[in-house]
């Protein structure tokens, strides 16, 4: 079990960095906590807003307009695309000053940005896929595909619900 918080200090900031896993995992989101009080439904319209410049299916777009709560923001690659994915970051650390050839995919150093992800396509021919994941959905993660995930603003998984919805579906 994991529990996953957002940040709105760091909207930009990833919950969890690109990374691989051994072996296939499927991730649930059991609950999803909704912004309340002041600014509250300008923080929902930002976040539908931003979501749907993605190039997501009409299912998802239908859901976020139908007032659907996203929970999470996947992005997903091929395992196949593992060695571009780290060629490409090993490069925009050189450019950082970074030095070292440590895996920075196996080392969960880095997020892959719009701005990356845009670069990664033009210049190593990678693309992910982004998929938003509302609550109750369950998202499959193959093994050795690397894939990030980001709860933006307002998407929080509430701890102590989550602690008790886990138990009941794992047990």
């Amino acid at each position: 079990m994991y529990a996953a918080y957002s940040s709105s200090t760091h909207p930009e900031s990833a919950t969890t960095n690109l990374h691989v896993d051994i072996s296939d995992a499927i991730n649930v989101i059991v609950y999803v906590g909704r912004p309340f009080g002041e600014g509250a439904k300008e923080t929902v319209k930002a976040v539908s807003d931003a979501l749907e410049k993605l190039n997501l299916d009409t299912v998802v777009l239908t859901r976020l307009r139908l007032g659907e709560t996203p929970g999470a923001l996947w992005q997903i690659y091929r395992p196949e695309d593992s060695s571009e994915i780290k060629k490409f970051l090993l490069k925009v650390r050189r450019e950082r000053g970074i030095e070292g050839d440590e895996d920075p995919v196996h080392c969960q150093t880095e997020y892959l940005t719009v701005d990356l992800r845009k670069r990664l396509l033009l210049e190593h021919n990678v693309v992910g896929m982004d998929i938003v994941q509302f609550e109750g959905d369950g998202i499959f993660i193959p093994a050795s595909a690397p894939h990030q995930v980001c709860y933006t603003s307002y998407m929080e998984i509430a701890a102590e619900k989550c602690v008790i919805m886990s138990l009941r579906v794992s047990y």
